[in-house]
Order: structure tokens, then sequence, then C-alpha cells
């Protein structure tokens, strides 16, 4: 049971890790729903201008993670 609380702990808690104080690093888990965060923005106001447009984009996201997740 150590080594797997070790573990997360290295692995886990490090990635997901958020700044405090200026100098503080920023873990990968918070970078990355920065990044979706902005791309849920563009999807929505993308949503809303052409709907067929958005459906494509969607299922063409959708593809590439699973070719991604799969394949890769």
């Amino acid at each position: 049971m150590t080594a797997v609380n070790r573990w997360v702990s290295r692995n886990i808690i490090r990635a997901s890790a958020s700044q405090n104080v200026e100098n503080e690093h920023v873990g990968a888990a918070n970078r990355i729903y920065a990044l979706l965060g902005r791309g849920g923005d563009v999807l929505t106001r993308l949503k809303r201008k052409n709907r067929t447009a958005f459906r494509a984009v969607k299922y063409a996201l959708i593809a590439g993670l699973v070719y991604w997740i799969f394949v890769v």
C-alpha cells in the first residue's frame, strides 16, 4: 500500500499541482485543462453559428481521439 501511495504522490499529485505563489510550477493536468477550456469556448461559438460544421468537427475529434488511444 505504501508503494501505491508513493506512486500516486509522485505522479498524480505532481501532475495536478496548482500555482499558489508566483514562482511555483503548474502541473500538466491543469495546463491541459486550461487548453481544453479554451477549445470548448471555440466549439460553443461554432455550434451557435453552424451546427453542421460543429458536428463534423466533433466527430473528427472523437475519431482522432479513438485513433490516438488504440493505434498510437
